[in-house]
């Protein structure tokens, strides 16, 4: 059995994982393009649109914009045009999307492998790309589209993206302490009103992730975006993590019941990177 490594954001791990809850339709996905080992975002330009707000809005410098549209100045802005806003890989969550998150795909080429896509193009593990995708080989087929991830942070009055409509969420968006509070919260909300499931068993998480960070986790069964209560016994200390995926049967040994964030490893003290733990979940 090979050992899969998540890099992320899972999350930043992992964190955060795509499943069949989390798919868009077809007119919700955005496309990216690969130009020059680089992945870039097609972008129409608005009415509003300047090299400074797109700048802002997708948290790059305009010279960067500029190397990738030959010819483009300020004074070429043209409302209609399709120019090129290059990926910040730092702002990729595969997380629940907010109000403002943006689902992003990439359709593989000819003669493109998971290797390349993965280490290349995003400065991956192949291991994070097949984990978000669930993937259980690393053969690809043309045209096969990989999700990447959701943009976030970008505001929607400086962002129209080709072949995109707006995509709507009603989750607020948390980080930090206070993702950890909210997190708490709803656990012990929820509790109240659902039966749930006690478990032991491994836990494991991987250190060198970069993407999605946050207090997440992965499951076999425990519902999408619910809340998980992870206790490391060694330590008694209870935190509370939100539900990004289910782990792909067959990735990890029998006994890995969870799959967690740096920061949920962090948070319960976790020195090994495999080690017994106890959760609760709620029941579907």
């Amino acid at each position: 059995m090979n050992k899969i490594h998540l890099v992320t954001t899972l999350l930043s791990l992992l964190w955060f994982t795509f499943t069949e809850s989390n798919a868009q339709s077809d007119t919700d996905k955005v496309l990216l393009v690969a130009i020059d080992d680089q992945l870039v975002i097609p972008h129409i330009v608005s009415s509003s649109s300047t090299l400074y707000s797109l700048s802002r809005a997708f948290k790059t410098d305009v010279d960067d914009i500029l190397s990738f549209n030959e010819g483009l100045d300020a004074s070429t802005l043209s409302i209609g045009d399709t120019i090129y806003i290059p990926l910040n890989i730092s702002q990729l969550s595969v997380a629940s999307p907010s109000e403002s998150s943006k689902p992003l795909y990439y359709k593989v080429q000819p003669k493109e492998t998971l290797f390349r896509i993965a280490r290349v193009y995003l400065k991956w593990r192949e291991e994070q790309l097949m984990v978000i995708n669930q993937l259980t080989s690393t053969d690809l087929s043309i045209d096969q589209e990989l999700f990447i991830g959701y943009l976030s942070e970008a505001k929607k009055d400086e962002v129209k993206m080709v072949t995109t409509e707006e995509f709507e969420s009603k989750e607020d968006s948390v980080s930090g302490k206070n993702m950890v509070v909210a997190f708490d919260k709803l656990f012990e909300e929820k509790k109240e009103k659902k039966a749930t499931v006690s478990q032991k068993g491994v836990a494991m998480w991987f250190e060198d992730t970069d993407v999605a960070s946050g207090m997440f986790i992965m499951h076999h069964h425990a519902p999408l975006n619910s809340i998980i209560a992870i206790t490391n016994p060694m330590h008694g200390k209870t935190v509370h993590a939100k539900v990004v995926g289910h782990i792909p049967e067959g990735t990890y040994p029998k006994e890995v019941i969870a799959v967690i964030s740096p920061e949920v490893a962090k948070s319960l003290g976790a020195l090994d990177r495999r080690f017994f733990t106890q959760i609760e979940y709620e029941v579907q």
